[in-house]
C-alpha cells in the first residue's frame, strides 16, 4: 500500500470557542480571544522548553489590602468593641 501525501484542507474558519489554557467558556470572549480568567498568567522562564505559569490577575492584591484592612480597620473596631462591652459590664455591676 503507497502512501500518497494528501493536502490538508481548511473547510471553514470560526471563532474559538474557549480558552486556550483553561478549556473554559465562561470567561471567554471569542470576540477578543481573550479570557478574563487567565488574562493575568504570566510565561516564567520563556527561554526554558516547559514555560512556567505565574498567576496573577489585574487588580488582585489580597495580600496586601489584608493587611490593611487588619490593621487600620479590624483592629480599631474589635478594640472599641471591647471597650464598650469592658463599659457596659462595668455599668452592670455598679
Amino acid at each position: 500500500m503507497s502512501k500518497q501525501s494528501h493536502p490538508l484542507r481548511i473547510r471553514n474558519v470560526t471563532l474559538a470557542t474557549r480558552c486556550e489554557i483553561c478549556h473554559q467558556a465562561d470567561c471567554f470572549d471569542p470576540e477578543s480571544g481573550v479570557c478574563a480568567r487567565c488574562s493575568g498568567l504570566v510565561v516564567l522562564g520563556a527561554d526554558s522548553n516547559l514555560p512556567r505559569f505565574d498567576y496573577n490577575p489585574p487588580g488582585v492584591v489580597i495580600p496586601l489590602y489584608a493587611e490593611i484592612i487588619a490593621a487600620f480597620i479590624i483592629v480599631p473596631v474589635t478594640f472599641l468593641i471591647l471597650l464598650l462591652f469592658s463599659c457596659l459590664i462595668l455599668l452592670l455591676w455598679s
